[in-house]
């Protein structure tokens, strides 16, 4: 669905003075986002520390909560608590009675204290500002992503104030963990940066499979979909037709019509070198044709073998044909910032491949979650992929905190991603929205051909 962040308020009845959105330009408000119906309305400083006046408002609770005392009595709370454990333990009788009701009593004590001291924080830093700020609306995305803007978010990381992308500014970004992002910058923590394009979109590579009946079947390479316009012919996927035709193939054919790279592809790698270039950051770019192979290779499970390696053989041909594309683009941005360290994974890199499933390995035998998904067909391993191809900064160069630059349709990679590698990295998602084309109601991915417009090299 299309859905602007206004829009998104008067859905659900917010007056924008309500919000975190009071301060934003009217073109976030109003840039379209393609999203799913997975919005939730939030407040409180636990999430909301993501924007840049409810982090204000916490540090000054958190001062003030110090100039009172209160992490003292905290402690305080805490030591009484372990003498209670030891007392349990170790004492009988009578004894044990009076030492514990002494140790409640100084418990009530010392809660009222802390209780009555966080309220007078509480108005103290109320007055300072004029109002509460932690009751501020904001909208999170899939339970993973705060929208917000990417002038937010140089406010709550400063060093990325100094990009020339003035266009960064137009449009919604969705993003989680900012204040540890930020934190970790300021320490000079080592970041790790990874994001990139998919390797092709809807209507860019088609497959051909003629019977010996004379039938022919067109199918999207990309999404198994079935081109017929017979709707009932439709419903049969790729995966299907091929089984049920298996032993009547005459032909099959790839045609691959993606002659270039679209805006929104370009934007992938350009942000990526821009984000990485102003934190300093080591960059990873997975180009995913080891992922679109294993698809095809499950679609083509039960084939018969002449014509299952030739249709592999064509489709990894044309997945080469398409990588080459993204790496002559890498090449010409890494030209652009030569300061920085910039790895690229594909197919091709058997090396780096084996780097990558070595090292993701623990990760996947620990989640039982991603047992589920590698016990079962090449289809849902290619899913895995997808998932951990996150945490390439940390399998390659040993960053635990990795900003993942990607586009909004990534949310639900970047929640799992950090699921399965629990404490061993952050990964703090920044995401920005997938670009409507020229057809003026479809992403550029799943635009028609004719609606690609793909540039020209002098562009980039």
């Amino acid at each position: 669905m299309l859905i602007t962040i206004r829009e998104l308020m008067k859905r659900y009845n917010l007056d924008q003075e309500q919000t975190v959105y009071r301060w934003e330009r009217d073109a976030v408000l109003d840039f379209p986002l393609v999203a799913g119906d997975f919005f939730e309305i939030l407040q409180g400083m636990e999430k909301g520390r993501n924007y840049y006046p409810v982090c204000e408002f916490y540090t000054a609770c958190r001062q003030e909560e110090r100039r009172r005392g209160i992490p003292v009595l905290m402690e305080m709370m805490e030591e009484n608590q372990k003498q209670a454990v030891e007392i349990k333990k170790n004492r009988r009788g009578i004894e044990k009675k009076d030492l514990l009701e002494d140790l409640s009593s100084e418990r009530r004590q010392l809660r009222e204290e802390i209780a009555l001291r966080m309220e007078a924080c509480r108005e103290a830093v109320i007055k300072r500002y004029g109002e509460n700020q932690e009751e501020l609306r904001f909208f999170e995305y899939k339970n993973r992503v705060m929208v917000t803007s990417f002038e937010n978010i140089v406010k709550m990381v400063p060093k990325l104030g100094g990009t020339e992308l003035k266009e960064l500014d137009g449009f919604p970004w969705l993003t989680t963990s900012l204040p540890e992002l930020r934190r970790a910058v300021l320490k000079g923590e080592e970041i790790g940066i990874v994001g990139g394009p998919c390797l092709f979109g809807i209507d860019e590579v088609l497959l051909f499979v003629d019977t010996l009946e004379g039938e022919q079947g067109v199918f999207d390479c990309s999404c198994g979909r079935n081109c017929a316009r017979d709707s009932e012919k439709q419903s049969v996927t790729l995966e299907e037709y091929l089984g049920l035709h298996r032993h009547h193939i005459k032909g099959i054919r790839i045609l691959n019509r993606k002659t270039g790279i679209t805006r929104q592809e370009y934007i992938s790698l350009l942000y990526v070198f821009e984000i990485a270039g102003l934190l300093g950051g080591k960059v990873v770019i997975p180009l995913p044709d080891l992922s679109y192979i294993k698809y095809m290779t499950s679609d083509a499970a039960l084939l018969d073998e002449p014509w299952k390696r030739q249709l592999l053989a064509e489709f990894e041909a044309e997945t080469y044909k398409i990588t080459d594309l993204f790496l002559e683009v890498i090449d010409v941005l890494k030209k652009r910032y030569p300061q920085l360290t910039v790895t690229v994974l594909h197919s091709r890199d058997k090396e780096l491949c084996r780097i990558f499933y070595d090292k993701r390995e623990p990760f996947i035998q620990d989640s039982s979650y991603m047992r589920k998904l590698t016990d079962a067909n090449g289809k849902k391993d290619a899913v895995v992929d997808y998932i951990t191809m996150l945490a390439l900064p940390y399998y390659i160069y040993g960053t635990r905190h990795v900003v993942q630059l990607d586009s909004l349709d990534e949310t639900d990679s970047g929640r799992k991603c950090q699921k399965i590698h629990k404490d061993e990295i952050r990964l703090h998602s920044v995401l920005y929205p997938e670009f409507i084309s020229r057809d003026g109601k479809n992403t550029i991915y799943n635009a028609g051909i004719e609606y690609k417009d793909y540039l020209e090299s002098e562009e980039y």
